[in-house]
Order: C-alpha cells, then sequence, then structure tokens
C-alpha cells in the first residue's frame, strides 16, 4: 500500500507541475504580447511626438510669413493714402 499511496502522490505532484508549467508559458506569452504592444506604442508615439514637431515648425513658418505679409500690407495701404493725398500734415 505505502507505494500505491507513492505512486499517488507522484501523479498528483506530476500534474501540479504540469499545470503549473502551462501557465508559466501562458504568462510568458502573454508578456511577450504586452511587449510587443508596449514597443508599438513606444514607437507610434514618438512618431507622433516627431508629427507635432514638424506641425510647430510649420506654423511657426507660417506666422513669420503672415507678419510679413501684414507689413507688406500696411505700406502699400500708406502708399495708397499718400497717392490719394491722404497725408495732412
Amino acid at each position: 500500500m505505502p507505494d500505491e499511496n507513492g505512486s499517488s502522490r507522484l501523479d498528483r505532484i506530476e500534474r501540479l507541475i504540469e499545470t503549473q508549467n502551462f501557465q508559466i508559458d501562458n504568462l510568458r506569452i502573454n508578456i511577450e504580447s504586452l511587449h510587443a504592444s508596449v514597443s508599438e506604442l513606444h514607437a507610434a508615439s514618438q512618431e507622433q511626438g516627431r508629427n507635432i514637431d514638424k506641425l510647430l515648425a510649420t506654423s511657426r513658418q507660417d506666422g513669420e510669413h503672415i507678419q510679413a505679409l501684414a507689413r507688406i500690407a500696411e505700406i502699400h495701404e500708406r502708399r495708397l493714402t499718400d497717392l490719394e493725398g491722404g497725408a495732412e500734415e
């Protein structure tokens, strides 16, 4: 009888080990999947950061162009006023 008890205990231990190994494999797969997702998110966020930097540079340049156009418009307005004789002193 001690042999049967020992064998049955050994079977239970082997099943527990097998279950643990299965759970460890599942956890490893989940961790690998999470790592891949985080890596993709990181790459995407870096890409978005670069896009935002480009947009900021473009908007700064657009702002400078708008200011230059406003100065040109003011100069033309003064010239028209002067031509119309509107510059009264």
